[in-house]
């Protein structure tokens, strides 16, 4: 796989570690602020949670968790049976796994086909979330630009056999 490809693969998974940390500290702060609100509601205080916090997570976690997918694929870290074709020949293994890469790519480029057209008409309608205000579609441009990166190394992979130290990662 090309370098640059591997590189911003790497890149990429390391911005979904980010919003997955952004993600823990917002649940973090907001358990928090319940915690404290428990504490001082006895006394006649309150203290609120994070307002919209559902809202950020529920924008955040989906281009988080898409973000890996590509690091995955490259790193051949997805699901395989291989128990079925252990004992066929390396030649067959590989059209299995170059094929398996191929349907890969179709599937990624289909979901992100639909996530296009999702996000464009989330953008038409001009969806924005109830409490904070943020429009919707730029958290499925991120989702998408994970999809469109994870079909490149699925082609990638498809397109150039496996050589026998890509078989264990």
């Amino acid at each position: 796989m090309p370098l640059i490809l591997q590189k911003v693969t790497k890149g990429w998974a390391l911005l979904g570690g980010a919003m997955l940390g952004l993600i823990v500290l917002l649940t973090t702060l907001n358990v928090a602020g319940f915690a404290i609100n428990m504490a001082v509601r006895p006394f006649g205080g309150a203290f609120p949670g994070l307002p919209g916090y559902e809202e950020a997570v529920r924008l955040l976690v989906a281009p988080a968790a898409f973000a890996f997918f590509p690091y995955c694929m490259a790193k051949r870290g997805h699901v395989s049976v291989a128990l079925f074709s252990a004992f066929l020949p390396s030649r067959i293994q590989n059209g299995i796994a170059r094929f398996s890469d191929a349907a890969m790519a179709v599937a990624a480029l289909f979901l992100a086909l639909m996530l296009a057209w999702g996000a464009w008409q989330s953008l038409q309608d001009g969806v924005v979330t109830p409490v904070l205000g943020w429009p919707e579609w730029p958290f499925q441009l991120a989702g998408l630009l994970s999809l469109l990166l994870w079909a490149a190394v699925a082609c990638v992979l498809a397109i150039h056999p496996l050589a026998a130290e890509d078989d264990h990662g």
